[in-house]
């Protein structure tokens, strides 16, 4: 039988000695045990807090994306800083170096008023304040631009991440290239008829595609064979490097959000309630 003394027997049988470096033992794994899962409570709570940051971060990203630019520096204005063209000289006809499509008295895109005031729209189809833009002040902007007024410049830019931010972009610039004359009524179409009632109370989250796109070209009386090319167009992704270059351009100007308003090159900050008609006019006649 095991003396008392033997290593490996039962906690019975060892001395006071052993059972005191056992006890030890025993608390130092309990430490080390306690402190691994100090270390890994504290590792899951910083990446709880991560990703609460980034879902914050997220959510405030997209609202600044999507609605009026409220850093105005005079009132209802902010700076704004058009920076040199980042467009190459193989950018589609109608297009200016800034991105922008211009609409004057013919209501062709590629026409100006001369001497009149420039209102510039940056804008997505799929921006829910560029819609509400639309829906407030597109008639009398496109009416005003008509009327001589204004030069109207739309700039379409792509910053909703959704294919549809593209593929309506395409069709803006196929159009403003190539079929000029009907790109006002397409652009106020679209909107109305596709986008704008995405955003109504209860409405179908359905993202229009490109067959929206080819009845609305239908719509306002686009030939076939022009609209054949469209869909080409847009399928294909004709215009991407046109897009792209739209939206360094829109980043390099300093803009964040849409819907951007640039008014004679100053940003007006808050559009809504009638301000962006009224600050248009008043900028005609001075």
């Amino acid at each position: 039988m095991a003396s008392r003394n033997t290593p490996g027997t039962s906690g019975q049988n060892l001395t006071k000695q052993e059972r005191r470096e056992q006890a030890r033992e025993a608390a130092r794994k309990l430490q080390e045990q306690e402190a691994k899962r100090a270390k890994r409570n504290r590792i899951l709570a910083i990446i709880g807090t991560i990703a609460l940051v980034a879902v914050v971060g997220l959510a405030v990203w997209l609202i600044v994306r999507s609605g009026p630019d409220d850093t105005g520096s005079d009132g209802d204005w902010a700076d704004f800083n058009r920076a040199e063209s980042v467009f190459t000289e193989d950018r589609p006809e109608n297009v200016t170096d800034q991105g922008g499509i211009t609409i004057g008295a013919s209501g062709e895109a590629g026409s100006v008023n001369e001497g009149a005031p420039e209102v510039d729209i940056y804008f997505d189809y799929l921006c829910s304040w560029c819609n509400k833009l639309e829906g407030e002040s597109g008639e009398e902007l496109a009416q005003m631009a008509k009327d001589g007024e204004i030069t109207l410049v739309y700039q379409p830019v792509s910053i909703m991440g959704q294919d549809f931010s593209d593929q309506s972009a395409t069709a803006d610039f196929f159009l403003a290239e190539n079929a000029p004359e009907y790109y006002l009524d397409f652009h106020n179409e679209l909107f109305l008829q596709k986008t704008n009632p995405l955003f109504e109370d209860g409405a179908d989250q359905t993202l229009p595609t490109v067959d929206d796109i080819v009845e609305i070209a239908e719509s306002v009386g686009i030939p076939d064979d022009t609209i054949a090319d469209l869909k080409e167009a847009v399928e294909t992704g004709a215009y991407d490097d046109t897009i792209a270059s739209a939206y360094e351009q829109w980043t390099a100007n300093g803009q964040t959000g849409t819907p951007g308003v640039i008014i004679n090159d100053r940003q007006l900050a808050d559009w809504t309630e009638g301000k962006l008609i009224q600050y248009a006019k008043q900028a005609g006649e001075e």
